[in-house]
């Protein structure tokens, strides 16, 4: 009978997991069930469920099974936990039909499935999902009572809705330990698997029983979550079986128990979803093995098998691992130790006595062993190994380990040694993790000691046996390393430094011609320039060594910190010379050296920088860094010609300026001379100024660099006080010259700065005369307005008249800019100020034409420069002279009248912040450059005269200024079109008598009156108008009367009115006699 009952358990289990294996298609997304969890001690299980269907599938009415809730629905459910109750798992599993709803919501709580599953098995569309997620805080915090689940989407459309296949619910599943049940094992099983007319089987064997002579039967229970049962459904077929006997009870019958009846919560109407629970028992006895099976099996109905818990009688068990650490190496004659500890993962404290039993490969023979409360005991050797068993006499508690036990062994052969360790002596439920193997390839065994070289160089390569060793200025590979090498540089792209094994005579030497020979070595490096480290550690031989000793010293052979570690360096057989990769993150002079018990060697060799790079450019005065952005529109950097502190770095190999640690920390640190300069002052060695955006014939001018001393250097920079004295944006490239006799670094450092902007304006005016003075009247010269400056007087112009302005964009050092046009060029403002720094003229110009950068083309190139901003200004006086004005009028006297430049910029004040400045030609009362001009009123006059009608009438024409108090002739006038005006300018009115039309006064004059049509000659200032002869009337007399005459020479020189008179006159004497 036992023997039948054993085999029969075994055969179960094989057919079980061939069925398993069967169901297993790959072409579908079916999820097995597995073994998810196991919990030892006081267990059982409780739970409760909700279905999302409102109602049970229907003969009458096919839609009925199709209305589900929605996810914004709340429904609850009933949990009830035991009372002393110590809740250990919680999970909560849901399903639904079509694509999968993983985040669901439970008493509130938002909850993310961690197993998801889907089944298309089924096919023709008719998709399910399966999901599972610990919950185990929300049970704990909550105990018993009514759970709220929401949050679930499903389909409930066709193909689901026409088979009557819609599902949609929750099964909330608690593993609790209580002091009143009885020792057991509970078995969590999951997955997500389509069962139709099939079995599916599980067994389980992870518990101890006793062993009884006469059988007993112990409490066990069973239970399944299992979705899309269906009451319609009852043809039969549907069971589950422990232990051979169908679990039914009064909501399950016989046959049906995918039903849509869920008892662990006494629900009769949980449609689609059965969460069933069943007490049954367990037969134990002697004969019997410690294995029980369940059988799942359906018929007519669809299922979808997604838990099923096992609860199963056992002895107090503990899960007892074992861990070995072997040897990272393994040799021939050199003893290997292997360290063993035992750990119990619960739930029972292991009492002991454990065992820890090693099987040692062959070739690995045991020796001794060490560890507290542990001995142990060795076999024999055997042509499969030699077992060690081992026994460890405390106890372990549950979570706790073993002390550390060493098993000291012995290496005798070479090839692949494993090496396995099982731990026993307690009662274990997972045997699985009772075991640990280590497996690692024992090598030969070392070579006996060599006797060392004579002694021990530093070479640029291999040295052949017997070849003389060069100095360090030869350029053959077998000569003594001298560098350089380059800071930062990494083994993948730097040459190595070989050590070379010399004899006696200084000739390359084999440590063996047979074998390879290790030799034990320190390292060490020393600091020559700078003298002293700057926190920097090389590495070479793979070692990290000592920071340098300073003044290029070698550490004492007996230092203990200025060595490195020992370096084993493995001579090849009949090689003198092996290499080494050599690393050092910073620059300078350095030396490198060797120890090999007394023996000592050094190599001296500089560390080059890479490259330059500028670790900050900020201007002098406030310190302001250089920004990222550099466009014609973005805040302004510094003024041209501003100074700026420049402070430029060695760049480690590879790094750039936004790298993490990219400079090396010594540079700047090198010897300074006697003045405390810097030995060691990189320059700009060019500028390169962007391309502007104007015309591509324009040549931006390139500027100057204007540099000072270097003020200050160490701790990995120089910095530098330089300045630019053009606008725009401008690449500083840098460079150092013959780095510690290594030769030029760069140039190579380049960097975009700026926007660099005018410092200032200056201003001048240009008038077409100077203020007359030669007209012979000494008086005039207190009419006349100084540049008292240059004792000159200004230069003038006519109020109205066009004159030149000029406006000169400054650096700081007062030089004239060429750049300031195109993007880099900002609009000026214009003002009239009555001094140079005075106060502003309420009056402005009266217009500034074309003001705008001004074209300068060299002759040779035929590119172009703009230097300054040039333009064309008029201004109007209060009081102009108007013809007819009379004789008591005041005019405006001559004015003085300056120009001042001005214009909007905006100037980095930080990092993202600006402020608005003004560029200006009055930046403060002793530092202005404004020009200006004298702007006189003035006139032409026409004088009075006596004509005839039969000859030409000539007036005398003059050009006149107003010098505040009289007008006077202006003989130095030059008009500046350079041609005269033609007589036939002039204009008449008021015309009386016989010149007179009948048209209405003052445009009342005959067509007889008119210039003769020849130009009329203003040298020096005067000349002289002729008119036509008139002609006679018709009726052959004289023609008389008066008219007045205007001669319009320019716009700017109002004419008055000369009066000519025709045929009658009254003498101007008055005789005597007439008077009595």
């Amino acid at each position: 009978m036992s023997i039948l009952r054993s085999l029969s358990r075994r055969l179960g289990a094989l057919l079980a997991l061939a069925l398993l294996a069967l169901l297993v298609r790959p072409a579908h997304a079916d999820t097995p069930i597995a073994l998810y969890a196991a919990y030892d001690g006081r267990m059982n299980f409780t739970g409760t469920q909700v279905s999302w269907r409102a109602y049970a599938n229907s003969t009458r009415d096919a839609t009925a099974a199709c209305v589900v809730y929605t996810p914004t629905s709340t429904l609850t459910a009933n949990l009830t936990i035991p009372l002393g109750a110590t809740i250990v798992a919680a999970h909560l599993y849901w399903a639904g039909s079509g694509t999968g709803d993983y985040n669901v919501t439970l008493q509130g709580t938002a909850v993310s499935a961690t197993r998801r599953h889907t089944s298309t098995t089924v096919g023709g569309g008719l998709n399910y999902y399966g999901a599972a997620a610990d919950v185990t805080s929300i049970v704990k915090a909550k105990g018993s009572g009514t759970y709220s689940f929401s949050g679930l989407s499903v389909s409930n459309g066709d193909p689901w809705c026409g088979s009557q296949a819609v599902l949609g619910g929750f099964s909330l599943l608690v593993v609790y330990s209580h002091p009143l049940e009885p020792e057991r094992v509970l078995n969590l099983y999951e997955g997500f698997r389509y069962v139709q007319n099939s079995t599916v089987n599980v067994s389980a064997s992870n518990f101890r029983w006793a062993s009884p002579a006469i059988a007993v039967k112990e409490k066990a229970r069973v239970g399944h979550i299992t979705w899309e049962g269906d009451t319609t459904l009852s043809g039969g077929g549907e069971r589950l079986l422990f232990e051979g006997t169908e679990l039914t009870d009064s909501m399950n019958p016989a046959g049906n128990q995918f039903n849509s009846r869920s008892n662990i919560n006494g629900d009769n109407n949980s449609y689609g979803v059965d969460f069933d629970a069943y007490d049954t028992t367990v037969t134990i006895w002697a004969g019997y093995d410690a294995v029980v099976d369940t059988s799942y099996q359906t018929g007519q109905d669809l299922v979808l098998l997604g838990a099923e818990v096992l609860l199963v009688p056992t002895l107090p068990v503990s899960d007892m691992t074992v861990a070995l650490t072997g040897p990272t190496e393994l040799q021939v004659t050199v003893p290997a130790n292997y360290k063993i500890v035992l750990s119990n993962n619960g739930p029972y404290t292991a009492p002991g006595p454990l065992t820890a039993t090693t099987v040692l490969p062959v070739g690995v023979s045991y020796t001794s062993a060490s560890g507290t409360n542990w001995s142990c005991s060795a076999g024999a050797q055997t042509s499969t190994g030699q077992t060690v068993i081992c026994t460890y006499t405390g106890a372990v508690a549950p979570g706790s380990s073993s002390s550390e036990l060493t098993l000291t062994t012995a290496v005798t052969s070479t090839g692949e040694k494993t090496t396995k360790v099982t731990v026993g002596g307690a009662d274990d439920d997972k045997p699985a993790n009772n075991s640990a193997t280590h497996t690692i390839v024992a090598k030969a065994a070392p070579p006996p000691p060599s006797t060392p070289a004579a002694a021990y160089v530093f070479t640029k390569g291999v040295c052949p046996i017997g070849s003389a060793i060069g100095a360090a200025t030869d350029s053959g590979p077998c000569s003594i390393y001298a560098g350089p090498r380059i800071a930062g540089e990494t083994p993948l792209t730097s040459q190595p430094i070989y050590v070379t094994a010399v004899d006696t005579a200084n000739r390359a030497v084999a440590q063996s011609k047979t074998v390879a020979t290790p030799v034990t070595m320190k390292f060490s490096l020393s600091c020559i320039e700078p003298v002293a480290n700057a926190g920097v550690r090389a590495s070479y031989a793979g070692t990290l060594l000592p920071r340098c000793t300073s003044n290029g010293q070698m550490p004492a052979t007996g230092s203990a910190t200025d060595w490195s570690s020992d370096v084993q360096v493995n001579f090849p057989m009949n090689v003198a010379s092996v290499p080494f990769s050599f690393t050092y993150d910073d620059v300078g002079s350095v030396q490198l050296n060797l120890l090999q018990g007394t023996k000592t060697a050094s190599a001296s060799f500089v560390s080059r920088p890479w490259k330059l790079g500028f670790r900050s450019i900020r201007r002098e005065s406030d310190g302001v860094e250089d920004p990222v952005d550099h466009a014609p529109t973005d805040p302004g950097f510094a003024m041209a010609g501003e100074p700026l502190s420049v402070e430029i770095g060695v760049l480690l190999y590879g790094k750039t300026e936004k790298d993490a640690n990219p400079w090396a920390p010594n540079f700047g640190n090198e010897k300074r001379n006697a003045d405390t300069t810097c030995k060691l002052a990189p320059t700009l060695a060019s500028v390169q100024q962007n391309k502007l955006d104007t015309a591509t014939t324009f040549q931006p001018s390139a500027g100057e660099v204007r540099e000072s001393d270097i003020t200050q250097c160490g701790g990995g920079s120089a910095v530098m006080s330089q300045a630019w004295t053009e606008v725009g944006i401008t690449n500083f490239i840098a460079k150092l010259d013959n780095y510690l006799g290594v030769g030029d670094i760069g140039p190579t450092a380049e960097r975009t700065v700026g926007r660099f902007y005018p410092a200032y304006y200056t201003t001048n005016l240009f008038g077409p005369f100077a203020c007359p003075l030669d007209d012979g009247n000494t008086s005039t010269e207190k009419k006349c307005l100084f540049d008292w400056n240059s004792e000159a007087p200004m230069p003038a112009v006519y109020a109205g008249q066009d004159f030149r302005g000029e406006v000169y964009a400054q650096n700081v050092d007062g030089d004239p800019v060429k750049n300031f046009v195109g993007d880099w060029y900002k609009p000026v403002t214009l003002t009239a100020v009555a001094a140079s720094g005075g106060a502003v003229l309420p009056k402005n110009f009266a217009s500034a034409t074309s003001f705008a950068p001004l074209k300068m083309t060299d002759p040779n190139t035929k590119l172009v420069s703009y230097g300054e901003i040039a333009g064309t200004l008029t201004y109007a006086l209060d009081k102009p002279y108007t013809a007819g004005d009379a004789r008591t009028t005041i005019w405006t006297a001559p004015s003085l009248v300056f120009l001042r430049a001005n214009s909007d910029e905006v100037r980095l004040t930080g990092t993202g912040t600006s402020a608005r400045v003004q560029i200006k030609s009055m930046r403060a009362p002793e530092a202005v450059s404004e020009g200006g001009i004298n702007v006189l009123n003035g006139r032409t006059r026409v004088a009075n005269a006596l004509g005839t009608d039969i000859l030409p009438t000539p007036l005398a024409v003059q050009v006149e200024y107003w010098d505040g108090s009289t007008w006077r002739a202006h003989p130095g006038f030059v008009d500046p079109t350079g041609s005269a005006m033609n007589s036939n300018t002039a204009s008449f009115i008021d015309c009386t008598y016989g010149l007179a039309s009948a048209a209405s006064r003052p445009n009342n004059c005959l067509d007889v009156l008119a210039g003769d049509g020849k130009p009329v000659d203003l040298t020096q200032g005067k000349g002289t108008l002729w008119l036509k002869r008139t002609g006679k009337l018709t009726s052959g007399r004289s023609r008389d009367g008066q008219v007045s005459v205007q001669f319009k020479l320019r716009s700017w020189l109002p004419s008055t009115n000369g009066r000519v008179t025709f045929g009658r006159y009254r003498s101007p004497v008055i005789y005597m006699r007439e008077v009595y």
